[in-house]
């Protein structure tokens, strides 16, 4: 009310154009407030996410512990989840890029472990209980989403060709580029047993194993047309 009488006052004292002025003032001191409060909560929360990280940082070099700087998404690999990363030939093609730094696992949606870590294609857990080779272990992202997706179409055909293979011996084929893939990347010891056939789902041929989904992509250069899908991601 104290506003309005305000602006009567200037409507018997200021002619037509200045009150409008006046009013066109006020507003105009109201939005850059509101744009100057945003932009100060925008700042603080960039300040208080890049403290979390250094104080990750500080608290892995305090250990002696490696660590990595992903400049593309703006996480830290440290101690035995960089040993885990880097522990395969291609860790950009298998794990993919991190989502988050390493945090208390009772802090996600399905805590396992001590500590975990988002990465596109995988999630690592810490297990201090378990023997020094075995503490980083993989979220079965794969089985995860074969349960939440179903078991897709199967195609009609039964390969009987040596470039498929029968995981275990009366487990599920796996054939031709994905075996490759599957072999040259880590096998078992990385991607868990198939738990599918190859099957059809949203009309892509995939095959889904413990930890991970292949997938066969025809749109991509001859010799890298099976990836790995985002499975990390999507369980984050």
């Amino acid at each position: 009310a104290t506003s309005w009488c305000r602006l009567d006052s200037a409507r018997n004292s200021l002619d037509y154009r200045d009150f409008i002025g006046l009013r066109l003032v006020q507003e105009a001191m109201f939005v850059y407030n509101n744009s100057v409060n945003k932009r100060f909560i925008r700042g603080l929360l960039i300040v208080l996410m890049v403290m979390l990280q250094l104080v990750n940082l500080g608290v892995a070099s305090a250990q002696g512990e490696r660590h990595r700087y992903f400049p593309t998404t703006g996480h830290w690999v440290t101690g035995e989840f960089l040993d885990k990363y880097e522990s395969v030939p291609n860790p950009e093609i298998v794990y993919g890029e991190p989502l988050t730094d390493a945090f208390d696992s009772q802090l996600s949606h399905d805590p396992a472990g001590t500590r975990i870590q988002y990465f596109e294609r995988a999630r690592f857990e810490l297990h201090p209980d378990y023997p020094a080779d075995l503490r980083v272990t993989l979220t079965l992202v794969g089985e995860f989403f074969y349960d939440q997706e179903g078991p897709g179409q199967p195609l009609s055909t039964k390969y009987f060709s040596p470039a498929c293979q029968n995981i275990p011996e009366d487990g599920p084929q796996v054939c031709f580029a994905f075996l490759k893939f599957f072999n040259d990347l880590g096998g078992i010891a990385q991607f868990g047993y198939p738990i599918s056939e190859m099957v059809v789902l949203n009309g892509r041929l995939v095959q889904y194993f413990q930890r991970a989904r292949l997938e066969w992509r025809p749109e991509l250069p001859s010799g890298h047309r099976v990836v790995l899908s985002n499975l990390g991601s999507r369980y984050f």
